[in-house]
């Protein structure tokens, strides 16, 4: 699979954090528990990046800012890796699903 294949995640290099898309994104997908600050942020795609799970390309949007964007797409590793962890986490649910405790609730 080519880097062609996926949709860029924009991410502006130089921003206000409350006006980042990503990490407005991050927010909205996950119902507001999850709040990143931007230090968690660059440092997590920053291991991505290291260890090859995701790849920069040219943002494909325009951007009216300014401001310099980063995207980044998923490497055939990262896919792989994130396969892994969905089904990892499907049976952490799945066995949660199953415990006594569950069916008490």
């Amino acid at each position: 699979m080519s880097h062609d294949d996926i949709s860029p995640i924009p991410f502006p290099s130089s921003y206000e954090p409350k006006s980042s898309p990503t990490l407005k994104s991050v927010q909205h997908l996950s119902g507001r528990r999850v709040q990143l600050s931007t230090g968690t942020l660059y440092g997590a795609l920053k291991r991505m990046m290291d260890q090859d799970w995701i790849a920069r390309v040219d943002d494909p949007q325009p951007n009216l800012t300014g401001r310099e964007r980063k995207a980044y797409v998923l490497t055939p590793l990262g896919r792989n890796i994130l396969k892994l962890e969905t089904s990892r986490l499907q049976q952490l649910l799945d066995a949660a699903h199953r415990h006594p405790l569950a069916e008490q609730a």
